[in-house]
């Protein structure tokens, strides 16, 4: 009997954790950009200060890799060396680039303040799209 209790337990406690796991994965918050005004790359780095608005064609490649991103908060973001002034913007949206090569991106600000300060993940692949976009306007990377 004391076996059975203890199954009971440890299946309730497995059901639980399936449940929070679930849940969190379906209420994530993402990235969302839709309707842009303007859109700029920064790039302020020991001897280069650019400030460029980008293209629509730009815009589009950028817009497409950021959307439907899944944002989360990690206190060690410092360690990428991300800074608003290694960045490409939408409207109040600012997505600063890791400087150190990694394939993650800082949203800066938001609309929504609370999703300030979050990250996600791009590819390899996307992260040398926005390379790519960086390089056409003089950028580099790594820059720490």
């Amino acid at each position: 009997m004391k076996i059975y209790n203890i199954c009971i337990v440890v299946a309730f406690i497995l059901i639980a954790l399936l449940i929070v796991f679930l849940g969190t994965g379906i209420t994530m918050q993402k990235v969302r950009v839709s309707d842009i005004n303007d859109a700029t790359i920064t790039f302020v780095y020991i001897d280069k200060n650019i400030n460029e608005k980008l293209t629509g064609e730009e815009v589009e490649i950028l817009k497409n890799i950021v959307n439907g991103k899944r944002l989360w908060f990690d206190d060690g973001g410092w360690s990428h060396g991300f800074t608003p002034d290694i960045s490409f913007r939408f409207d109040d949206m600012i997505f600063s680039v890791a400087n150190d090569t990694c394939a993650i991106i800082k949203l800066d600000k938001h609309k929504y303040k609370k999703d300030s300060g979050m990250y996600f993940s791009v590819t390899e692949e996307e992260k040398q799209k926005i390379y790519d976009i960086f390089k056409k306007y003089g950028g580099y990377f790594p820059c720490i």
